[in-house]
């Protein structure tokens, strides 16, 4: 019966409560992590994608519409990376026109006096004021407890 007692007396302590997930927690985590991680320097090196294969199933569609375009007596084209500053050129030249003009709200201390910003329906909820003590109090005088 006291070997019983012990061992509830341990379960129930908060050392065990706590301190066990913890402990399993600190010497676990290192272990599956070394399992996760490892999995970079297992397959460095290694190609998933193989050339036939990419072959087989059209994946180099460049080449083919080269070929195409010289079959059909076109000029041969010359692919590069383009640079991210080409890239952001061609995106602003899509998106935005001449006519594009950056406006920026009011500030909070520019906006006139009785001007109201919030959108419509926007439900306010009055300060409380306070009293001479400095307690909050509701509308009838009545203090907020």
């Amino acid at each position: 019966m006291s070997s019983f007692r012990r061992i509830a007396t341990l379960v129930s302590s908060k050392h065990f409560k706590f301190g066990a997930p913890l402990l399993i927690f600190c010497t676990g985590v290192p272990f599956f992590l070394k399992d996760l991680f490892q999995v970079r320097y297992d397959y460095r090196g290694h190609s998933t994608a193989n050339i036939d294969e990419a072959t087989k199933y059209g994946h180099l569609r460049q080449e083919q519409v080269e070929e195409k375009r010289k079959e059909e007596g076109g000029e041969p084209v010359e692919y590069r990376l383009k640079t991210l500053e080409e890239e952001h050129e061609i995106y602003m030249e899509k998106q935005y026109s001449d006519t594009y003009e950056m406006k920026r709200g009011p500030r909070p201390w520019e906006i006139e006096p009785g001007t109201d910003l919030r959108p419509p329906g926007h439900k306010v909820i009055p300060m409380p004021k306070k009293d001479s003590l400095g307690r909050y109090v509701k509308p009838d005088g009545t203090p907020i407890e």
